[in-house]
């Protein structure tokens, strides 16, 4: 799944992601951070300070998969903190794979020439996802994730 969030799915999901990383999405995009996502998720990526020998190899690493300027954002931002914790972002990236589901499938069975039947809907989405029939009728019949109430009402305050 190669899908690029956009600014809807990150205020619906932004409470998976963890608070250091949202700020990183806030500063440098979606689409970057979701680059860096993709590329170090899972990882400490060391940030230099583009000084040095070091700095620089450093830099042009971070900067490679986020750009120039938002590389130089980001060492900014982090004011002199050695490494960035990137998560893998695994509880994000699935419910984005399920909303996906659920649009596909409700896009199945519902066109208004030749829907298909819940069951070949499954199927098909089945192939397309790498996934069991059975989860298919997991995710379409499951609930979007939401923030936790409390998440909410600040959210709504702010």
């Amino acid at each position: 799944m190669d899908k690029k969030i956009n600014e809807q799915d990150f205020a619906d999901l932004q409470h998976l992601l963890p608070p250091m990383f949202a700020e990183i999405v806030r500063l440098i995009g979606l689409d970057s951070a979701y680059l860096l996502v993709k590329n170090y998720g899972g990882t400490t990526f060391k940030i230099g300070k583009n000084k040095n020998k070091q700095g620089k190899v450093l830099h042009f690493a971070l900067a490679e998969v986020v750009g120039e300027d938002n590389a130089c954002k980001i060492e900014q931002h982090l004011g002199g903190q050695r490494e960035l914790n990137i998560p893998k972002c695994d509880a994000v990236l699935r419910e984005l794979r399920n909303r996906e589901i659920r649009r596909e499938y409700d896009e199945l069975t519902t066109r208004a020439q030749y829907p298909m039947g819940t069951m070949l809907a499954a199927q098909n989405l089945a192939r397309a996802y790498h996934l069991t029939q059975r989860r298919i009728f997991d995710i379409v019949n499951a609930p979007p994730s939401e923030p936790p109430a409390q998440t909410q009402l600040w959210t709504m305050a702010g």
